[in-house]
C-alpha cells in the first residue's frame, strides 16, 4: 500500500531535476516493467478514505498495545507476576522453529576467520 502523504511523492528542484524519488506521481502510482513484460504497478492503489481508515485502525491498535505493554512494565517493576501476552508467546514459539534466523553466512565466515586467527596467536 502506498499512502497519499507528501513523502510518497517525488520532489524536483526549480530547474526540473528530481531531488527525491517517490512512489506516486500526480496521476497515480509509478509502474515498473514486469518480469513477464508490460507494466506493473509498484503498489496498491487505494483511495484516500480507505487509506485513512487503515491508518486509523493501525493507530488505535498501536495505542492499545502501547498501553498494555506500559502496564505490564509497571506491574513487573512492582514485582507482580505477569502472564506473557498471547502475541508475544506466539512470536516466541515461531522463533523456536528458526534457530538460524540471525545467523548469516558472512558472519559465520567472519567468526571462523577470527577463531583461526586466535588459534594462530595461541
Amino acid at each position: 500500500m502506498i499512502c497519499h502523504c507528501q513523502a510518497a511523492y517525488s520532489t524536483s528542484s526549480p530547474d526540473g531535476n528530481e531531488t527525491k524519488s517517490g512512489f506516486r506521481t500526480g496521476h497515480g502510482i509509478y509502474a515498473t516493467e514486469s518480469p513477464t513484460g508490460g507494466l506493473q504497478s509498484i503498489g496498491s492503489e487505494l483511495d484516500k478514505e480507505k487509506t485513512r481508515e487503515i491508518h486509523s485502525i493501525r493507530k488505535e491498535n498501536w495505542k492499545k498495545t502501547t498501553e498494555e505493554m506500559n502496564q505490564i512494565r509497571v506491574d513487573i517493576a512492582k514485582g507482580k507476576k505477569v502472564p506473557t501476552p498471547w502475541y508475544i508467546a506466539e512470536v516466541k514459539e515461531q522463533l523456536k522453529t528458526l534457530p538460524d534466523l540471525f545467523s548469516f553466512p558472512s558472519e559465520k565466515k567472519g567468526e571462523e576467520a577470527l577463531a583461526s586467527m586466535s588459534k594462530k596467536d595461541a
